[in-house]
């Protein structure tokens, strides 16, 4: 059971004014900057008409909401003129809008179910129509619920490996397309899963997270290796707070052949910032600081319990606000094969060279996952 967290966590879809709007407009650009939203897919003018518009005082989501529909409304065109690559880029910007629009809620209310419904829907069909990439979207059975994610294959690669993706508190599944686009590139398969406490796993499916989300994790890699049409090499690539579950599966799973962990924590906390707080208090499902604290403590990653055989790769930005080097030192010390790449200016996550860091990762997982198949 899990307390109601809509009363208190969310932005209204018409901003307040004075202070009180000035304060939710200035923790929306924060937690979302231009980079993140490049990052994740959106077209410059989109990034740059959502920050403009909200300056002027129009509300978050009614701004992506409207690009959205835009995009939407060009893929149907598109479709109907039977042209189809033109199709399958509007339907994905569609999908990045939407995933954005839905960002502006932080709990679990019906306005964010409804535009995560609208982004899954869209990504969905792009997935429909693309002739390059096999995207394929997959519900796991999973503890008496559902775990989602998007398995996105290269039809060129016979019985590819597989990166499983996992995102952190608020960017889940397909805002890690890009990344899956660079791995395709080289041969692999992803799966970008929304483990408890993420996306559709949770905002359908009821899963929140809790201790034994690496375990869930164990079981997307048992359902990959049970297709005939993907190769037994698996590694992982956590996101944000989805490095830490990404390193516990390392640690435990032996069939996991190469870790990256790109900006976490390893013993994670409450941020003070609003919006990561209000986020952590979702993806648990509580409003009780305890209980978040208490999952959080049991997900920590220990240095002497916690081994991680395979390749560990450790992405660290030092202009990120929310992780710091030594939040990440955990990683390197408790892997018996490591290394670290930092960018001096690097946002969180390494948002402001998404580019360079989807290229590097995906040459490194496969050059590792290739060497541990052979």
């Amino acid at each position: 059971m899990h307390d109601d967290c809509s009363s208190s966590m969310n932005p209204l879809t018409t901003e307040p004014e004075g202070d009180e709007g000035k304060a939710l407009r200035a923790a929306l650009q924060r937690a979302m900057p231009i980079t993140r939203m490049l990052d994740y897919g959106m077209t410059y003018h989109d990034a740059v008409t959502i920050h403009r518009e909200t300056d002027r005082g129009i509300a978050w989501d009614i701004v992506a909401t409207r690009l959205a529909e835009e995009h939407r409304a060009r893929a149907v065109h598109a479709v109907e003129n039977r042209q189809i690559e033109t199709a399958v880029q509007e339907f994905r910007l569609a999908a990045v809008d939407f995933n954005f629009a839905q960002l502006a809620y932080n709990a679990d209310i019906g306005r964010k179910r409804e535009l995560y419904g609208k982004m899954t829907e869209s990504f969905a069909r792009a997935a429909e129509l693309d002739v390059r990439l096999a995207v394929e979207h997959i519900r796991l059975p999973y503890a008496g619920a559902l775990i989602a994610g998007w398995l996105v294959r290269p039809r060129s690669t016979d019985k590819p490996p597989t990166v499983m993706i996992v995102g952190g508190q608020s960017g889940w599944g397909p805002a890690y397309f890009s990344a899956a686009q660079a791995l395709s590139d080289r041969g692999i398969a992803t799966m970008l899963v929304e483990m408890p406490g993420q996306g559709e796993t949770r905002l359908q499916h009821g899963l929140y997270l809790d201790s034994e989300v690496p375990e869930a994790l164990s079981a997307v890699i048992s359902y990959l290796r049970t297709r005939d049409d993907l190769g037994h090499g698996v590694g992982v690539w956590g996101n944000s707070f989805g490095g830490l579950p990404a390193a516990l599966v390392a640690a435990r799973d032996p069939r996991v052949g190469g870790c990256c962990i790109n900006g976490a924590w390893a013993q994670p906390v409450i941020s003070p910032f609003r919006t990561a707080a209000e986020q952590a208090f979702a993806m648990v499902g509580s409003l009780d600081p305890t209980q978040v604290i208490e999952v959080f403590q049991a997900l920590a990653f220990k240095v002497g319990h916690d081994k991680i055989s395979c390749p560990v790769l450790v992405l660290h930005g030092g202009n990120d606000s929310l992780i710091t080097r030594d939040d990440q030192q955990p990683f390197l010390d408790g892997a018996e094969n490591s290394s670290i790449k930092m960018w001096e200016d690097g946002e969180h996550t390494i948002y402001n060279h998404c580019l360079e860091r989807n290229s590097l990762v995906a040459d490194w997982f496969s050059d590792s996952l290739v060497r541990e198949l052979h």
